[in-house]
């Protein structure tokens, strides 16, 4: 995700997809990583991709994802601190593809910011289309006095 499309410095909690099709979809092993990205289009090289390390933020074997609404909501099991600079990379990893979340996406011509590949690849192909997530967490806010704050106000 963009950093732009994020906004300010948040502690992200969950990550939803905008579902299109189907009803639930159960994974034999599903994992989601998270990290600040090197640039604003992905090359296909995954690692690369990040400029520093990931953290796994949900891994569980056997998990059922449904909808709910508009929205598949995946609750981390480890919230992620995102700075509010950069833009951030959500990689999504299991085994076996023919499970998948069916999410709509819309189009980013011009920049890659979509990257599959078969399971534990080091590579994959990049697609100028991104699906449409949401991120549920706790806004920083920047810490201020009072006085500041009145002051702001007049």
């Amino acid at each position: 995700m963009l950093g732009s499309e994020i906004g300010n410095a948040m502690t992200i909690s969950s990550i939803a997809f905008r579902h299109a099709t189907g009803t639930s979809v159960v994974f034999d092993q599903f994992t989601v990583y998270m990290g600040p990205a090197a640039g604003g289009s992905l090359g296909n090289n995954f690692d690369a991709n990040y400029s520093g390390g990931k953290i796994t933020v949900y891994d569980h074997t056997n998990p059922s994802f449904a909808p709910s609404g508009d929205w598949v909501t995946i609750p981390l099991d480890t919230p992620y601190f995102y700075s509010g600079t950069g833009n951030l990379i959500i990689e999504i990893a299991w085994p076996h593809g023919d499970m998948e979340i069916y999410a709509n996406y819309w189009s980013t011509p011009g920049v890659n910011r979509t990257l599959t590949s078969f399971f534990g690849s080091p590579t994959g192909d990049a697609f100028d289309f991104c699906p449409n997530l949401r991120l549920t967490g706790t806004m920083s806010l920047t810490p201020m006095t009072f006085g500041s704050i009145k002051a702001s106000f007049q």
